[in-house]
């Protein structure tokens, strides 16, 4: 699987070859992969030293700037410790 580095837009979804992955240069752990037939996006991030993998949405039905701000959301959320707290709930 092919592994690249750069900013995830519309463009850069379309041209994005199946099976590889896209990590974006700008948001740390927001990706693009690829299969056969899907485009999905997600959002990789470290609890607990633990990689936990956030599934966005599968390309086109959502676009790369819906997903780009939810990335921005969630790693707001993990800066601030929200998403923590939220981890510790039963």
């Amino acid at each position: 699987m092919a592994t690249q580095r750069l900013k995830i837009t519309q463009a850069a979804c379309e041209k994005t070859p199946p099976n590889s992955k896209l990590w974006d240069t700008e948001i740390k752990g927001f990706g693009l992969f690829t299969g056969k037939t899907t485009k999905t996006f997600y959002y990789q991030r470290e609890v607990r030293g633990k990689t936990v993998r956030i599934k966005l949405g599968n390309f086109p039905q959502v676009s790369a700037g819906i997903a780009r701000g939810d990335v921005l959301q969630l790693a707001a959320d993990h800066a601030s410790g929200l998403s923590a707290k939220r981890d510790l709930r039963p």
